[in-house]
């Protein structure tokens, strides 16, 4: 669900709502290696053939696959010290590719949970890197998604993030991904907010798509005060 979540955000950045091209481009920070190229061109496929039904009526060129994955800048970051320094680099690489519009950091946790063991040390690390990507965000006018992963509170029930609940609460907006006997839902939970709103959602074999408005979508009280 986070794979496909997460290349189906590079791939989508680049489309208006009415599933025509822009010139948008995507930055793709890969810190695990989980990357698949091949399931990259099977979702950019399936997203053309989406526009080309849509488009069959007006006649308009759609683009390839290919098209839509060039436009996918891939990092592969092997450190925390990799992680930091290529944040730093961030404003650079943004300018060397004005057309990017989305940074996506696939996961933010994984060097910083298995490196980093002083937990001073890694609360610093944390604060620097998101001082970093706020600021690039504002200046570059670009959106900075975050990939995490998520660990139970100490009762073995609550889910948190694997950060700590800190993080959390450091995030402007959190988007959490779960799923019960009622079905998949997308959780967005900020911070301030009095209550969270759950959209469900479903998946075919190559897309994340919204269902619509119903009952099961609503406003649920936040996990944590």
């Amino acid at each position: 669900m986070r794979i496909l979540f997460r290349m189906q955000l590079a791939i989508n950045v680049q489309l208006s709502s009415k599933l025509s091209l822009v010139e948008v481009e995507a930055l793709y920070v890969d810190t695990e290696g989980g990357f698949n190229i091949h399931r990259a061109q099977d979702i950019a496929q399936s997203m053309v053939d989406r526009m080309k039904e849509r488009s069959a009526s007006e006649n308009v060129q759609c683009p390839t696959a290919k098209d839509l994955l060039s436009k996918i800048h891939y990092f592969r970051i092997y450190s925390h010290f990799e992680l930091l320094a290529f944040i730093t680099d961030l404003p650079d690489i943004i300018e060397a590719y004005p057309k990017i519009r989305i940074i996506i950091i696939d996961t933010i946790t994984f060097h910083l949970r298995t490196n980093i063991r002083d937990l001073t040390t890694k609360g610093k690390i944390i604060k620097t890197i998101l001082e970093l990507l706020r600021k690039t965000a504002s200046s570059s006018n670009v959106a900075v998604v975050i990939m995490n992963q998520m660990t139970t509170f100490k009762d073995g029930r609550t889910i948190i993030p694997a950060l700590g609940e800190r993080w959390g609460q450091r995030i402007d907006c959190r988007i959490q991904l779960s799923e019960d006997y009622d079905g998949r839902y997308a959780i967005r939970i900020k911070p301030k907010a009095k209550a969270t709103l759950r959209q469900p959602f479903s998946i075919t074999e190559y897309e994340m798509r919204m269902e619509t408005w119903t009952r099961r979508s609503r406003r649920i009280p936040p996990a944590h005060p």
